[in-house]
């Protein structure tokens, strides 16, 4: 659709981050891969539906760990693009203007937590109860994969199962004004996976 509208320098940049974007996907095959990948992949993702929204919302990536714990600790992959699919999808696409999602990694402790943040329309109370009790259970999975949340509950799932019941996925929000999705991690610089 760029090119037909003329748009050839947008739809050129649409390529080349989405070439980039299945590169890392891939991951050679990997289960695991570095913070950094998975951080460069979730901005990657968001630079792509930038230009599928224009200008229906902004993001903002800001990592706060050191080149060190980037490198060197490892997270399942694609956790953060499922995330940023909800936001997008649940939250933000029904925004006409004025959209805005935050990803944001930092080290607390002897963990690393993930957050994914929307302006969007919040997630009701006791849905939002409802939701974090099934994210508590560590081997919660909807049956249909075309459930809501199933995408959310994979990447629960799979944190749990790698790293233990203390760590996963919890979602806080003020219903009518913004979610907020939060992965916890702890540090691991000898991964026992396959890694990227």
């Amino acid at each position: 659709w760029l090119i037909r509208t003329g748009n050839d320098e947008q739809a050129l940049r649409s390529l080349m981050a989405f070439g980039r974007f299945f590169r890392l996907s891939l991951s050679k095959g990997a289960s695991m891969v570095s913070v950094h990948n998975e951080i460069k992949h979730a901005e990657l993702y968001l630079d792509i539906q930038k230009i599928r929204f224009c200008e229906n919302f902004n993001f903002s990536v800001r990592n706060f760990l050191q080149l060190s714990d980037l490198e060197n600790n490892y997270v399942p992959k694609l956790i953060l693009q499922p995330l940023i699919e909800n936001a997008i999808n649940h939250g933000i696409e029904n925004k006409t203007r004025d959209g805005f999602l935050s990803v944001t990694v930092e080290r607390s402790g002897d963990a690393i937590v993930f957050t994914v943040f929307d302006n969007g329309d919040g997630i009701e109370p006791d849905r939002l109860r409802e939701l974090n009790a099934q994210l508590a259970q560590s081997d919660y999975l909807p049956q249909d994969k075309n459930a809501f949340g199933y995408g959310i509950f994979n990447v629960n799932l799979r944190i749990k199962s790698v790293f233990g019941p203390n760590y996963g996925l919890n979602l806080s929000s003020e219903y009518g004004k913004h979610t907020r999705s939060t992965i916890t991690v702890p540090l691991n610089p000898n991964p026992k996976l396959d890694v990227m």
